[in-house]
């Protein structure tokens, strides 16, 4: 996201191979591959990282995707498919999922309106009201 925001922005990506045996590399195969395709080098850019590969589904899914999962947007349902995206507020609060088809434009407008509440709650806090 480029903008007035783009510096508040964390991007978090995680590999995970449950989905159709897509991700079978080992973790310094995936960021080879992340690096050779024009992905962000996660070592040198702002507000992007690649997590090692991790479980989202199962008994023995990751804590955050447990988490998220049955946060109130995550429904307590399964991923169903990769590229699967939450998006969570400065709090640390899940405000919306988005399933493996998406809108580009909808979710840019939801980071906007949520950075935007952001930005006015810390204006409002900075003016000692």
């Amino acid at each position: 996201m480029h903008g007035k925001f783009a510096n508040e922005l964390e991007i978090m990506a995680f590999p995970c191979n449950q989905f159709g045996g897509q991700e079978p590399g080992s973790n310094a195969e995936i960021l080879t591959f992340v690096e050779k395709h024009g992905f962000p080098d996660p070592t040198h850019t702002t507000g992007f990282q690649i997590f090692a590969k991790t479980l989202v589904n199962g008994k023995d899914a990751d804590a955050v995707f447990s988490f998220l999962k049955n946060s109130k947007p995550g429904g307590g349902k399964d991923i169903r498919w990769n590229y699967a995206k939450f998006l969570v507020g400065a709090n640390g609060v899940p405000v919306k999922r988005y399933d493996a088809a998406f809108d580009l434009k909808k979710i840019t407008r939801d980071i906007e309106n949520l950075l935007d509440e952001k930005a006015e709650k810390d204006a409002e806090y900075d003016s000692g009201f």
